[in-house]
């Protein structure tokens, strides 16, 4: 019966039924590990194969162009630090004053008692001079803890969310990029540039170099474009 609905959704989007049949492949293997059944029912269901898709980014060139677009100083300071840092909005709507050493220009992605890492693991960034200007020129009380608070209460992610779509439409680019676009683009231009694979890994904080693995493609077509 699932393989059926599996592939019913599979005619209409084969991503979203991948989504599907891993989400309930990996609810499956929970319910084993909390003894509810044997085996997972879903072990032995495949589906089509999908064509790679590659994450989204931007240049800088357009980055600019989107933060024109936009009134706010807040939005467009979380946009900039996004973009240069590869930090993930929950990061940055959770960054500390305390996480910040202008003197040595890096920043720590911390865990503390409201928040916590997708990982679990703290890294550290270095500062692009564009994040250190944007960071530099922050209004800042001694009483505030977040960098990025409004009268000492956090931004929703959704409401970023949406800013920046809005801020794609009004400066003319794909609709297909998100917010999340911003870290693919932090990742896609280093590696363009040249920086390993591994140094990316631990700048994005990922777990496992298989993750990173998706900005390898640009690796190869730097290579071919140098040796033109």
């Amino acid at each position: 019966m699932m393989e059926k609905f599996l592939l019913n959704v599979f005619s209409k989007s084969k991503y979203a039924a991948n989504l599907y049949c891993r989400t309930l492949k990996a609810a499956m293997n929970k319910a084993i590990t909390w003894n509810y059944i044997s085996k997972n029912p879903f072990k032995g269901i495949k589906l089509p194969k999908i064509p790679k898709k590659y994450p989204t980014f931007i240049l800088e060139k357009e980055l600019n162009i989107i933060i024109d677009s936009i009134k706010e100083r807040d939005i467009k300071d979380v946009i900039t630090l996004a973009f240069f840092t590869g930090m993930r909005l929950s990061e940055i709507i959770n960054l500390c004053w305390s996480a910040v050493d202008l003197k040595s220009g890096i920043i720590t992605v911390q865990n503390n008692e409201t928040f916590t890492t997708k990982s679990k693991r703290e890294r550290i960034i270095p500062m692009h001079e564009r994040v250190r200007l944007v960071l530099c020129n922050r209004p800042r009380r001694d009483s505030d803890r977040y960098v990025f608070a409004k009268c000492g209460i956090l931004y929703l992610q959704e409401f970023i969310s949406k800013k920046f779509k809005k801020s794609l439409l009004q400066a003319g680019l794909s609709n297909e990029l998100h917010f999340h676009s911003l870290r693919h683009s932090f990742a896609s231009n280093l590696v363009q540039k040249g920086i390993s694979l591994y140094v990316v890994k631990e700048l994005l904080g990922h777990e496992s170099i298989n993750t990173t693995q998706i900005y390898s493609h640009l690796q190869n077509e730097s290579l071919v474009i140098k040796s033109k």
